[in-house]
C-alpha cells in the first residue's frame, strides 16, 4: 500500500505532541504534506478533524489505486504500460 500504518502512526504522534503543548491552539494547526506525506496529512485530518484547522497537500495519493489510475491516464502516451499493468491489475 502507498500509505503504511507506520506513516499513519507517525503523523498521529506528531499531532499528539503538538496538542500536548500549552502554547499551541489545536484549531490553528495546519498539516502539510507532499506526495506520500500528503496522503498522510489527509488521513490524519480525517481521523482527527477537531484538532486540525487546515490541510495543504501537493500530489497526495492516499491509496495506490488512485495513483494507478493517474499513471494509466497520463503515461499511456509516453510509455508502454504492459509492465505496469502486470504489477497493478484492476
Amino acid at each position: 500500500p502507498w500509505l503504511t500504518e507506520f506513516d499513519r502512526l507517525d503523523a498521529h504522534a506528531a499531532l499528539d505532541y503538538l496538542v500536548s503543548r500549552s502554547d499551541v491552539e489545536p484549531r490553528r494547526i495546519v498539516v502539510y504534506g507532499v506526495s506520500r506525506g500528503g496522503g498522510a496529512a489527509l488521513i490524519l485530518a480525517a481521523d482527527r478533524p477537531r484538532e486540525i484547522g487546515a490541510v495543504v497537500t501537493d500530489g497526495a495519493y492516499p491509496v495506490s489505486g488512485a495513483l494507478a489510475r493517474l499513471v494509466r491516464r497520463f503515461m499511456a502516451g509516453y510509455t508502454k504500460l504492459a509492465w505496469y499493468l502486470k504489477l497493478f491489475p484492476d
